[in-house]
């Protein structure tokens, strides 16, 4: 599997976590609906999406070796 996309997942899992915290838990009005959208956007359609490319790229390299 490739490093930067593992990177890339894992970064998108810190900032959802972060707009969660800011948007949810600890909400300030100036931030509330941004941080709200941003963990939407990243829980709905940036970690799924990228977890699939991840699994693709795996069986992918597992169909190369064989």
């Amino acid at each position: 599997m490739q490093p930067t996309l593992i990177g890339l997942l894992l970064a998108c899992v810190a900032l959802a976590a972060l707009f969660f915290y800011f948007g949810f838990v600890h909400p300030e009005r100036r931030y509330n609906a941004r941080a709200q959208a941003g963990f939407l956007v990243l829980t709905v359609m940036l970690i799924p999406l990228i977890s699939f490319v991840l699994v693709q790229q795996a069986g992918a390299l597992s169909r190369l070796q064989s």
